[in-house]
């Protein structure tokens, strides 16, 4: 009773949590203000039990189901002690399972849940699910409740958690009853999907990009990680994915908000490899004369693989023969395609995250300030680099700063994989430790760029929801740009067309889908506000808020009054223009 139900485990995770978020209070032990209560659940139960919190919270607050608690006096405060909490939690728990019995009427035990359901839910809920209708749920009717849930149905990762919630050997006999099937969603949700190893490397690797040990990372932390996972992106798409799963609209991403982006990156991903693997596999005729499809065929693995801009490596060679004569179903397919990309990106973690169109840059232009060709340039010829890119230190700090940064990138070579770093303590470099320098003073430029637009987002007057739909614009605008320059975005398949900015012509297409004729006067108004704000043929994100507010200002060829007809008449209807 004093745990609530809950096991030694799940009380040490339910204890973290609380710590983090409580505060000191006068006279008693820590307490959890109330007002944190939805992210301190999120923290534990995942993003799923939102939903649940407040409920609970208005029930428990009035005094409902606080008076068969142990907690003392019963009486409700702003702050909660760990025992209260505790009761939060359960009460939570216990929500989440009344609404699976709706959603799953006939696997209830007792009947519970029957009258919450009408005939038409039962049904619907049977012939979705429990296809042989034995008030059960086998495997494969898992495999069709994990994908109703927003999953893809892995069977690696359903047999993992099967384990976790059954006694006793699991048969394909065997099937769940209802509080085994509740247990197994739980998990599935609680993990967003992902397998027990995933989600532990993942911890891993957001506590080591959360360098101010806050529990949350922003968005250039973010971008960091994403760049050590192999995944290629720009700082404004990291801003857009940060606003789809940022629950508690803080603009950072504590571990929950960030296992459930990763799960939407995933499915993005597994999505893509189902759409290869259905154009590749096989059509199978069974022993009894039945069309089974889903193999693939051992000759089609490498051009499959060449499709997702993947290329057969050590661990595909190790398999060989183990190929199955039959080829391979998608479960397997997807372990391959992982264990490929995972030695992909340990081999790309050398370029530092850049593009290899980059590199080749970075190395044409290291391989011309090297004069004597030694594969080392010196302190004169590492300034030349650093003021082509405007990254040269201009102050004795920056200097000292600039040497602690040189050892910093070549540890991260080494880490890397490269032996032949140069020698630390120096200012002469070698090239793969200059790719980690420059990826450093990058960041660092990002974060520059960073304040400077926050203080320019105070200066302009936008609040953060006008910026996140302006932002949204933009990076939707960017990608139906032809525009194409070394520089850009690119995919860990291949190249995109993305640029840093917009072009002339995808700023004329989007000022055409808002006003639908611009007057001759107006259209040289608006390129002389062009001429000024476009730098390097591309308008930048600052510069297209500076040009959103311009033209809302001046109410461009009228367009204040077409965004607000878009919108319905309330606000300013910024999120139509991108139509």
């Amino acid at each position: 009773r004093q745990a609530e139900g809950f096991t030694v485990d799940e009380v040490q995770q339910l204890l973290t949590s609380f710590n983090r978020y409580a505060v000191d209070t006068q006279g008693r032990s820590k307490g959890l203000p109330t007002t944190e209560l939805v992210d301190a659940f999120t923290a534990v139960f995942g993003l799923h039990c939102q939903e649940h919190v407040p409920g609970v919270a208005a029930k428990l607050t009035s005094g409902q189901g606080l008076l068969l608690s142990p907690v003392e006096g019963g009486k409700r405060e702003d702050v909660l002690t760990f025992p209260e909490f505790l009761i939060f939690a359960r009460k939570v728990r216990e929500a989440e399972y009344e609404q699976l019995m709706v959603q799953y009427p006939g696997w209830a035990p007792g009947g519970r849940g029957q009258a919450q359901a009408s005939k038409a839910m039962k049904a619907k809920a049977f012939s979705d699910i429990d296809l042989d209708q034995s008030g059960g749920i086998s495997e494969d009717e898992l495999r069709i409740a994990v994908q109703r849930f927003g999953f893809t149905p892995l069977r690696q990762n359903i047999t993992e958690v099967i384990a976790e919630v059954v006694d006793g050997p699991w048969t394909p006999e065997r099937e769940l009853d209802f509080d085994e099937f509740f247990g197994f969603m739980l998990i599935v949700q609680q993990r967003e999907g992902f397998s027990k190893d995933a989600v532990e490397e993942m911890r891993r690797v957001f506590n080591e990009f959360d360098e101010d040990g806050s529990g949350e990372v922003d968005g250039l932390e973010l971008a960091e990680l994403f760049r050590h996972l192999g995944y290629k992106v720009v700082i404004d798409e990291i801003h857009v994915y940060v606003n789809q799963v940022d629950a508690n609209n803080s603009g950072q991403l504590d571990f929950r908000e960030f296992l459930r982006l990763m799960r939407l990156w995933r499915e993005k991903e597994l999505t893509r490899y189902k759409g290869v693997f259905d154009a590749r596999q096989d059509t199978m005729i069974q022993a009894d004369g039945e069309a089974e499809l889903g193999r693939l065929d051992p000759e089609e693995l490498e051009k499959a693989l060449s499709e997702l801009g993947l290329v057969p490596t050590v661990a595909l060679g190790a398999m060989g023969s183990a190929v199955p004569v039959g080829g391979l179903n998608f479960d397997a397919f997807v372990d391959v395609v992982d264990s490929c990309r995972k030695e992909l990106v340990q081999r790309q973690r050398k370029n530092a995250g850049f593009p290899e169109e980059r590199i080749h840059y970075f190395r044409d232009l290291f391989n011309t300030i090297d004069k004597d060709k030694s594969g080392e340039i010196d302190s004169t010829e590492l300034a030349q680099i650093l003021r082509i890119f405007r990254w040269e230190p201009k102050t004795p700090e920056e200097q000292a700063a600039l040497m602690r940064k040189l050892d910093i990138a070549r540890t991260r070579a080494q880490e890397a994989g490269i032996t032949d770093v140069g020698d630390f303590g120096t200012l002469s470099i070698r090239f793969w430790s200059f790719v980690q320098l420059a990826r450093i003073l990058e960041t660092e430029h990002e974060q520059a760029a960073e304040k400077r637009l926050s203080e320019l987002v105070v200066e302009l007057g936008f609040e953060q929801v006008e910026v996140d739909q302006f932002r949204q614009i933009f990076c939707e605008r960017k990608k139906g740009d032809t525009f194409d320059i070394a520089m850009g975005f690119y995919s860990a398949a291949g190249a995109s067309t993305d640029p840093n900015g917009l072009t002339l012509e995808a700023i004329r297409k989007l000022m055409r889908s808002v006003v639908t004729t611009i007057p001759p006067a107006e259209k040289a108004r608006l390129d002389a506000k062009l001429r000024e704000l476009i730098k390097d043929e591309v308008l930048d994100f600052p510069n297209f808020l500076r040009l959103m507010k311009w033209l809302l200002d001046t109410d461009f060829a009228g367009m204040n009054s077409r965004l607000a007809m878009r919108s319905g008449g309330g606000g300013s209807g910024y999120g139509s223009t991108n139509g």
